[in-house]
């Protein structure tokens, strides 16, 4: 089986990162200078994939939230919850597949992959598809990686995103709170 996890609020937390007066107003701000109009009380997930309509405005949109990222992950601004490493762990030792799905940038979570010893057979990052989640792409590309069926795929996150992907991607969705993974939620499945 494969089991794809969100990154942020899920199996780590990136501590500090000013997502709504930072990354999101420089997101605004660069739709506006490419001349499109957008409403600023926009969510910072659908603003962004909006402006990134374009293959180089989405490389400029992952320019920005890289530099975040960037930022706090230099300052060690992070952690990986105690939960992760053991049921990622587990998942692995019992031979599954184990992947993250995330609207961070693929560089930003093998830094904390390797700086937590999180252990995954794959990343995608938002720089790694045009369209991040809450499409499905992610997921798909991730399926596809691993010749693994929607029936023997999961995806868990913490939020509507993570929820809105894994049912576009027609695989069966967990939604948890942050740093409430526990390896008893797919106990059905294993």
């Amino acid at each position: 089986m494969l089991f794809v996890f969100d990154f942020d609020s899920t199996l780590a937390e990136l501590r500090g990162i000013p997502w709504d007066t930072g990354v999101k107003e420089e997101v605004f701000q660069y739709g506006k200078a490419q001349g499109m109009e957008l409403d600023n009380s926009m969510h910072i997930v659908p603003l962004s994939n909006l402006v990134g309509n374009t293959p180089e405005r989405k490389a400029h949109i992952d320019q920005i939230f890289r530099k975040y990222e960037k930022e706090c992950i230099q300052k060690k601004n992070f952690v990986v919850y105690p939960s992760t490493v053991p049921t990622l762990a587990a998942l692995r030792k019992m031979g599954h597949e184990v992947a993250i799905s995330s609207n961070n940038n693929t560089i930003s979570i093998k830094e904390v992959v390797e700086a937590g010893h999180i252990p995954v057979d794959a990343i995608r990052g938002r720089d790694s598809v045009l369209h991040p989640k809450p499409s499905p792409d992610m997921l798909i590309s991730l399926m596809k990686e691993f010749k693994m069926p929607k029936n023997k795929t999961f995806m868990t996150g913490d939020g509507f995103w993570d929820k809105e992907a894994g049912v576009a991607a027609g695989v069966k969705t967990f939604i948890i709170k942050p740093g409430k993974l526990d390896i008893t939620l797919f106990g059905a499945f294993l």
